[in-house]
């Protein structure tokens, strides 16, 4: 395990930091079970094996204050957009230099937003769910997860010391010259890694 206030990726250098832009330190551990990736090769018409990297990102909720806003993100010149969300996590992706990255955050409070969300209605047919302006977080615990509206990442607010880290993944697959393949296998490929 490493504590470090920035790590170098493919794709970005991830940061945590506080409102002011101070550094927090945040650990880096290998993610505990073994995710083995593959992508379909169009030419030899099956599924290739890609190797990854993947890594958990704990930050130490005793380091941080209760009330405050945190941000961790990946801060380099590219185009993040949504990867992938499932019960309690939400993922983000990125295709640059050769490698696909995505960055997923454990959100400890999805349940009790969904219970919030409001319906949206085209006359008396409902078409879809919206949240609302304000989460009522009374029920909530640990932190409120938000998505930064660039996609580069999450923020995250303090709400109390019920949970002992605040948990995020991130992984990144090189893309292999030799694959005939869509991007999209390698971003799906990889964002399965960071939804926990």
């Amino acid at each position: 395990m490493k504590v470090l206030t920035e790590f170098q990726t493919p794709c970005g250098i991830l940061r945590c930091f506080d409102s002011n832009k101070n550094s927090i330190p945040f650990e880096v551990k290998p993610i505990d079970k073994i995710h083995k990736t593959a992508v379909y090769d169009e030419i030899q018409s099956d599924w290739v094996e890609v190797a990854n990297i993947c890594q958990t990102i704990c930050v130490p909720a005793n380091s941080l204050n209760v009330g405050e806003t945190y941000t961790c993100c990946l801060c380099g010149n590219n185009q993040y957009c949504f990867g992938a969300s499932d019960e309690n996590a939400i993922a983000n992706v990125v295709t640059s230099n050769g490698f696909s990255l995505s960055l997923g955050a454990y959100d400890p409070n999805d349940n009790g937003k969904d219970r919030q969300y409001i319906p949206i209605y085209d006359g008396n047919v409902k078409i879809g769910w919206q949240p609302p302006e304000y989460y009522d977080i009374s029920e909530f615990r640990g932190y409120l997860l938000s998505v930064l509206p660039d996609w580069s990442g999450f923020s995250f607010n303090m709400l109390d010391y019920s949970l002992p880290e605040i948990i995020f993944r991130i992984a990144w697959i090189k893309h292999n010259e030799n694959l005939i393949t869509e991007i999209s296998d390698y971003e799906n490929a990889v964002t399965c890694i960071t939804i926990f």
